[in-house]
């Protein structure tokens, strides 16, 4: 039987917002790369980071909450569980960057081809990043909070 530690949500919040930080940039430089050529490409891109960050802030939030609920009955390495947590978070993810992108860049004749690239690009980018932020986070004992002996 696997011994759940016990995370208080504030730890939750402040990997929400490192991830939020992190997870806006790449956005970012992606979509300014394959809209470069639009007008106002940066303005729109700046649109897509701001809704999508408000909104996937939230959604990481209740990802972390949900996925702390959960309750393996068997063993499972934190690796497996990481690349489970990247793969159910990325889905999400990348729903609500196409989303917002269709919002600002509805015009563009090449809107279907251009989302399609920046989702991938963003899923291979993202799973790899979102991992590599989940392992990090699972050696730090910020809002871990230890049980006394008694």
């Amino acid at each position: 039987m696997i011994i759940k530690p016990i995370l208080s949500p504030k730890r939750h919040l402040v990997k929400t917002i490192t991830w939020r930080i992190f997870s806006s940039f790449i956005t970012f430089f992606i979509a300014l790369v394959l809209f470069n050529k639009t007008e106002s490409a940066s303005q729109k891109v700046t649109g897509i980071v701001l809704l999508e960050g408000a909104s996937k802030m939230l959604l990481y939030f209740l990802h972390e909450r949900i996925w702390y609920r959960i309750n393996f009955k068997t063993k499972i390495s934190s690796h497996v569980r990481h690349i489970l947590k990247s793969v159910s978070y990325r889905i999400w993810g990348s729903i609500i960057t196409t989303i917002a992108t269709f919002v600002f860049f509805h015009d563009d004749p090449e809107i279907s081809l251009i989302v399609s690239k920046l989702i991938i690009l963003e899923i291979i980018i993202k799973l790899l990043s979102y991992y590599i932020h989940e392992r990090i986070w699972y050696r730090i004992n910020f809002g871990v909070i230890k049980k006394e002996n008694g």
